[in-house]
């Protein structure tokens, strides 16, 4: 994430959890709301201990064990990575070109295009019951090839 955040000239990567429901979730329970930004300079023990706090010391209650949906980018909004658990998907965009695109794959990866992943991966992680209505179909036209993403 730092990597993406640096060429596109950010500062910090914001991160944002979408599910649970921030509303009804996190500030009911804890009165705060379940975000993180770090410097691109933070480490892997920043990263934990913001994604790991516990509200009100509630041991289950820290980001890295409810968060279920998550969105990261930057200021510049040029890059960001929507991620689900439950489903085992992360969708990385915002690659300067397809060459940079394929060498960041290569280092961080395994990570395949959207109708790859479908034939491959897809399969595993709905493995003895149905995969909820029509989300492959949602998941190739929000994140299916576009010149330049991933």
């Amino acid at each position: 994430m730092r990597r993406l955040a640096r060429w596109h000239g950010d500062q910090r990567v914001e991160l944002l959890v979408l599910e649970p429901d921030c509303d009804e979730y996190y500030y009911r329970k804890y009165r705060i709301y379940s975000a993180v930004s770090l410097s691109v300079e933070a480490g892997v023990d920043e990263y934990w201990a913001a994604i790991g706090y516990e509200p009100l010391g509630d041991t289950y209650a820290s980001m890295a064990i409810t968060a279920n949906v998550v969105a990261v980018t930057g200021a510049s909004r040029g890059w960001g990575c929507w991620g689900e658990r439950e489903s085992e998907v992360a969708v990385f965009s915002g690659f300067p070109d397809s060459s940079t695109r394929r060498e960041w794959r290569a280092r961080f990866g395994p990570f395949l295009e959207v109708s790859d992943a479908l034939d491959s991966y897809f399969p595993w992680t709905y493995k003895g019951r149905a995969a909820p209505d029509g989300y492959a179909a949602t998941l190739t036209a929000n994140y299916g090839p576009v010149s330049g993403q991933s």
